[in-house]
Order: structure tokens, then sequence, then C-alpha cells
């Protein structure tokens, strides 16, 4: 077991334990279908953690966009794509163009491509309210993140776990809050509201443990994206070797922090 597994184990163990008396069945309530690779490897790895966690657990992603994931036209992968600056136009022209081309070479973007092959879905419902209609379907737990399933931009009931029927426990692993700064007055409000229906609770930021802890007056523990919680060998497994590998030495620069470098 990992040292990320472990820290898991500690943390959710507890919360687990009760269930382990009889089959459980635990589901992810976070960011699954969007064309973004790094949303999906997130809740891939949430989902390997938690079955490795409790073998014998039936253990399921809530495909709530099911409908959407499924008829989503040709463009959807561009249109929301925003790109500033002077060459903000040519940015845009590039995204949408090779947006283009791997959807007409695949008849599926690649993202869709590992949601089918490597995410367990399960189909639920939402209210008119956008609470999550799981009643019927025997979950025991419910889990929410990671990602930034909190940010003001995201916050929905369903991520707040809000379901139309009870669950037993309902925990929320590593979620982001996005810039703290940015969150309205209806995201605090969901938020303050909503905590405290919560068995479990921690953030993927130190800033977010900050917040929630202030909020609700509770320890809430930084822990890591579910990404570290797999091994080296484990994403070894599923990862695919690109059609162009790189011939010569090459040098990866990300900027995880928009215009500015991370030292």
């Amino acid at each position: 077991m990992t040292y990320a597994l472990e820290m898991l184990y500690t943390y959710l163990g507890e919360s687990l334990f009760y269930f382990t008396m009889h089959r459980m069945k635990i589901g992810i309530v976070t960011h699954y279908s969007a064309n973004n690779m790094g949303a999906i490897l997130q809740c891939f790895a949430l989902q390997e953690a938690l079955k490795e966690l409790q073998p014998g657990a039936l253990v399921k992603v809530l495909d709530f966009r099911r409908k959407e994931r499924l008829h989503r036209p040709l463009y959807a992968d561009v249109y929301k794509y925003k790109a500033k600056g002077s060459l903000a136009p040519l940015k845009g022209l590039a995204h949408i163009y090779y947006a283009f081309r791997q959807r007409m070479k695949s008849g599926v973007s690649h993202t869709q491509e590992f949601i089918d092959k490597y995410l367990d879905l399960e189909e639920v419902s939402l209210t008119e309210d956008k609470f999550l209609d799981v009643s019927g379907k025997g979950f025991n737990v419910l889990v929410a993140g990671s990602d930034q399933i909190w940010a003001d931009w995201s916050i929905q009931p369903y991520f707040l776990l809000g379901c139309s029927s009870y669950v037993d426990c309902k925990i929320a692993y590593a979620p982001s809050l996005g810039n703290i700064k940015s969150l309205s007055d209806r995201a605090v409000s969901m938020l303050s509201t909503a905590i405290s229906e919560f068995d479990y609770i921690s953030c993927r930021e130190e800033d977010g443990c900050d917040f929630i802890s202030k909020m609700a007056s509770i320890h809430c523990p930084c822990v890591p994206d579910p990404t570290f919680l797999l091994t080296r060998n484990q994403w070894r497994n599923i990862a695919k070797k690109p059609e162009k590998a790189p011939v010569r030495d090459f040098v990866f620069h990300c900027r995880p922090i928009r215009g500015k470098w991370v030292e």
C-alpha cells in the first residue's frame, strides 16, 4: 500500500468500517465527463483507490449527465474555449482545428474513449432542484471529490451530495474550492448549509481547508489529489504509447498558475 493510499485509509477507514460486514456500494460524485483528461483521471484514480481500500465493495461513478455526454454535438468540445491576449484569435482557431481533427479521426473524443473503457458508471437522474435521485440504487456511501466541484463556477447541490433520499454516509475527499476570493455569497451559503450533513470532510488545498475549518468550526484535513493514490505501475498499466513519441530529449514546461511562473 502506498503512503498516499495509507492516508486515504486513515481518513476513510473509520467511516467505511461500519459497512464491512456486508457488501458496500459506494458512489463517486465529481467531474467525470468533461473534455479534460485531468478531471477524468482524478475520477478514475479515486474509483480504483476505493476498490483497493475496500475489496469486494461495489464502486460506481454516478452518471448524472448521461444524455448530455452521449449526445454531445461535434462542436461541444470547442465552443467554451476562451483565449486572451493579442494571439487569442489564432489560439482559438488552433484549438478548434485540433478538437475537430480528434473527433473526426476517432468518431469520439479521446476523453469519451477513456470514460467508456475505464470508468464504472451508473446512471442516476437529477431532480428539478439539482439534487441526486439515488432512491432504489442501494448506495451506502457517497463520496464527493476531487477536482474543483466546490469552486464558484461549478458548485451545485449534487456536488454537495444533496439527495432526494437518505444515504448512510457522506464523505468529501479532496474537493477544491478553486479561488477562494471568487466565491460568491450563493456558493458560501450553499457550503455552510451542506457541510453539516457530511460525516467526514477534507480539501485538496490548504486555503480551502482553512476556509471550511473557520466556517464550520471543524477540523478539515488537507489530503492529496486522488491521482497520487495510485502507484506508478498502476498508471503504466493504462498508459497508451503516443503514436508520435519524441525522438530526442525534450523539456516539459507547465504553468499551472496563469500568467505567473511557479518557483
